[in-house]
């Protein structure tokens, strides 16, 4: 039962982050593709920093895990949203910006993940 109350924190704060940050990034650039990349870069970022901080570590406690990696960051990244937007353009005819928008934002958070893991281990 723990673990549910800390996957259900983690989400719901990681959902009002999401929606922060969806917030922010669309007053100032009008665009919710970059809002979406934004949000699924910076959580790539943040799970590879987790795995690669805790990953040496076996003495850290499951629950930080379930808190942050599994609650949090997974309410936070947005696949599905990626996703509908994705087809979004495609069922607008818009070929170029849906391979933009998808490539852009695995490349980039496959990248950023990869970052993160790195300075993880580094700190480690």
């Amino acid at each position: 039962m723990t673990y549910f109350l800390l996957v259900a924190l983690g989400g719901a704060a990681g959902a009002m982050a999401r929606y922060g940050v969806d917030r922010v990034v669309f007053a100032h650039l009008a665009s919710a593709l970059v809002a979406t990349a934004i949000v699924n870069v910076s959580g790539s970022f943040a799970l590879g920093l987790l795995a690669g901080f805790l990953g040496p570590r076996s003495g850290w406690p499951d629950q930080v895990t379930m808190l942050v990696a599994v609650g949090f960051l997974g309410s936070y990244t947005t696949f599905s949203t990626l996703s509908l937007a994705t087809v979004t353009l495609l069922e607008e005819g818009n070929v170029s910006g849906a391979a933009v928008n998808l490539t852009a934002t695995v490349v980039l958070g496959l990248a950023a993940a990869f970052a993160g893991l790195l300075l993880g281990r580094a700190v480690a």
